[in-house]
């Protein structure tokens, strides 16, 4: 419907909603693997760069206990790292598609739907805007 009323607008997925999948995913294998230590979801869906040292300690604890879960964190985090540096929508498509040969691997389902929506998600880096001030009115 967008399309037909705005025929000229670039269509962007927002970040926030792509990241969504890729930790929901994340959650879901953690939960397959039983990991149910106390507060292994919050560590594992919080960016690595904002981990204190000791919660570092208890994620790689966590990281432990599976290696599925292990590589699903960090193509979670790779996937954040694209959108961190990646500066246009043709090296972010590159990129994004380089992560998706890995995680198709261990997830299809959501690597099918960022495939299928890649082009909108690579526009995010046109602008490095979102829809969050939008959504929040």
């Amino acid at each position: 419907m967008i399309a037909q009323v705005f025929p000229n607008a670039v269509l962007v997925y927002d970040r926030f909603h792509v990241m969504k999948l890729v930790n929901s995913e994340m959650n879901k294998l953690r939960q397959m693997v039983g990991m149910t230590l106390r507060g292994s979801r919050y560590l594992l869906l919080k960016n690595q760069v904002n981990l204190t040292e000791e919660q570092r300690l208890k994620l790689e604890q966590i990281l432990s206990h599976s290696g599925c879960l292990r590589i699903a964190y960090e193509l979670k985090e790779e996937f954040r790292q694209i959108y961190q540096t990646a500066r246009t929508p043709e090296s972010g498509k590159r990129r994004f598609q380089a992560w998706l040969n890995h995680a198709q691997q261990l997830d299809q389902e959501s690597s099918q739907t960022i495939r299928d929506h890649l082009e909108g998600i690579c526009n995010y880096f046109i602008s490095h805007s979102s829809s969050g001030a939008m959504e929040g009115k």
